[in-house]
């Protein structure tokens, strides 16, 4: 695991405080069996390549091992490492909805443009004589360093298809969560949903696995009649009704039935029991500002 790593010259490559020869270092010590260890590694990788939600030149380089970590039940703490590989991969969009569709057209100005093209300039960034880019470079820069670390776990994204179903359940949501960020992922991901909607034992994932439907924007029919069938009618708590109901306002808009607009309503009644058992999923919007949202898309 992780041979690959000597064979880049991290050097050559910079992070947001100069050239990135700690990187190999700082991954291999997420495998430490010293969490303090393990901690201080999660906090400088994301700060070096992920700094203030900005990735830099060798980002995209460090997303494959990271993924290579997550995969490997013996490294410690997989679910921090995913955190990890997500906000280099991903930034401050990562859970963020209001993101979605993602990436849409957000790198078409640099769609043609090569990071290592532009290495000469970002030298300059950590000249000792002054030197300074301007504001618009500096900007194309980000926005090329930004999809080289998406499309490097683009890449490698279909192992969250797998992981949806790790024994391992913060993992699990987690990569549940992450998949509407990934399109190429839309049209493999629904029966992997379909299936813990109807098996999966924990209340919280599956609720993370209809918040994640509704985010696909696929509304297949096997999709939408498996979260009829396996939420609305599910018994207090009712965090699978309520998640149920979001998912199909989402996927359905104002062709949903008046039984999803109800639940919808009704919720407010739920929001002390929603606030209580929704803490696992991972979503950055809370449950009940899904209900509103969805409330939103049907004109209310």
């Amino acid at each position: 695991m992780l041979e690959a790593l000597e064979s880049i010259d991290w050097s050559h490559y910079c992070h947001a405080y100069g050239p990135a020869a700690d990187i190999p270092k700082l991954i291999r010590a997420l495998t430490s069996s010293d969490n303090e260890v393990r901690q201080r590694a999660h906090y400088t990788l994301r700060n070096n390549l992920s700094h203030q939600g900005t990735r830099w030149e060798a980002s995209h380089l460090a997303v494959p091992f990271l993924c290579e970590l997550v995969k490997d039940r013996s490294t410690p703490d997989r679910s921090s490492v995913m955190s990890c590989m997500f906000y280099i991969a991903l930034g401050d969009n990562w859970l963020d909805d209001s993101t979605l569709p993602y990436p849409s057209r957000r790198f078409d100005a640099v769609e043609n443009m090569v990071a290592a093209d532009y290495h000469h300039k970002t030298l300059i960034m950590y000249d000792d004589e002054g030197k300074q880019l301007d504001d618009t470079t500096v900007n194309t820069l980000a926005l090329i360093w930004e999809r080289d670390a998406y499309t490097a776990m683009s890449k490698c994204a279909h192992v969250l298809l797998t992981l949806s179903i790790d024994d391992d359940s913060t993992l699990a949501r987690v990569a549940i969560a992450s998949i509407p960020w990934f399109p190429n992922l839309h049209q493999d991901a629904v029966p992997v949903l379909i299936k813990l909607l109807s098996t999966h034992p924990s209340l919280e994932t599956r609720a993370t696995a209809l918040l994640a439907a509704g985010l696909l924007h696929t509304p297949t029919p096997d999709l939408i009649k498996s979260i009829v069938r396996d939420t609305l009618d599910s018994s207090p708590p009712h965090l699978l009704q309520l998640s149920g109901a979001i998912a199909l306002a989402f996927l359905k808009g104002a062709d949903v039935d008046s039984r999803v607009l109800d639940l919808l309503v009704d919720a407010e009644a739920w929001r002390e029991e929603m606030n209580a058992v929704g803490d696992g999923i991972p979503y950055r919007r809370t449950l009940m500002g899904f209900q509103r949202r969805a409330l939103s898309r049907l004109g209310f």
